[in-house]
């Protein structure tokens, strides 16, 4: 039987940078920056530990929002505190709370449709190599 893995939480990274013109400024000085951050959200949500992130359409202060997963708020500040954006200072003023989402950002019922596609594609995969070994 599998063992269940202990119930993460999520919680909220809102970026906040000093002013509407501060990204975009050290962007300009510093353009490697936005490379750093872009592969280090991406390699998050790779490994699942971000839901989803991005920035907010108008140019104010406030800049973006992750959404993290966490088994704590010390797991999700160090999360926050590893981005490139944070670390150069960019975002001092960003927060993180934990987040009681309402819904869930993936239904039960298209987790079960892709676990089905995902033993589909397996089954046909083997069918294949049945085939081609004879």
């Amino acid at each position: 039987e599998e063992e269940l893995l202990p119930t993460q939480k999520l919680f909220a990274v809102i970026e906040m940078a000093e002013s509407a013109g501060a990204i975009p400024q050290a962007l300009e000085e510093n353009p490697s920056l936005k490379e750093e951050q872009d592969a280090y959200l991406k390699d998050l949500m790779d490994k699942g530990l971000i839901m989803s992130s991005g920035g907010f359409e108008s140019q104010e202060a406030l800049t973006g929002v992750w959404v993290v997963k966490a088994d704590s708020l010390e797991s999700a500040l160090k999360i926050r505190d590893n981005s490139p954006y944070w670390t150069a200072g960019l975002i001092p003023n960003t927060i993180v709370r934990q987040w009681n989402a309402v819904g869930d950002l993936v239904s039960d019922k298209l987790i079960k449709e892709l676990d089905e596609a995902y033993q589909e594609l397996n089954v046909l995969k083997e069918t294949r190599a049945r085939e081609s070994a004879k």
